[in-house]
């Protein structure tokens, strides 16, 4: 699309105001489309990237802390373990399967919220939390960090 043209029918809709503070004329850069909304990006609003797919990367840390607890399963007996694994709408960081019941191990820390949730759906439940080699098996009584995963 004409940068000038693309313009023109963005413009040909507005009033004189509206043209008169659409002066800037900024266009994406990948579709060459009007973009208004004034950020940054330099992205019109269909070519930007929603932030609801979005994912962080991983530190290096949990990374880490999740070979460990796939180690840790490994050991228990679990078959079957997967990474980011879906329970019903909660995702737990590393699962197996034991007997053909599910054993979760969350890498660490996370919501005492989801930690709830998950215990009706998982056989066992434990908490790998930062600086520790080995989980603990964690129960509503148990409080921990949200964001380290240790004992308050």
């Amino acid at each position: 699309m004409n940068n000038d043209v693309g313009w023109e029918v963005f413009l040909s809709g507005k009033g004189r105001t509206a043209r008169t503070h659409y002066s800037e004329r900024r266009t994406c850069c990948l579709c060459g489309c009007p973009v208004v909304n004034g950020t940054a990006s330099r992205l019109c609003r269909r070519c930007k990237p929603s932030k609801k797919f979005t994912t962080r990367g991983e530190s290096v840390g949990h990374k880490e802390l999740k070979r460990r607890a796939r180690q840790f399963l490994v050991s228990l007996g679990c078959v079957d373990i997967s990474e980011e694994y879906h329970v019903g709408r909660l995702r737990v960081d590393v699962l197996g399967f034991l007997g053909g019941k599910r054993v979760a191990v969350e890498c660490g820390g996370s919501a005492k919220k989801k930690l709830v949730g998950l215990r009706g759906r998982v056989y066992r439940l434990y908490i790998l939390p930062y600086g520790a080699l080995e989980p603990v098996h964690w129960d509503v009584a148990t409080e921990i960090c949200k964001l380290c995963g240790n004992e308050v």
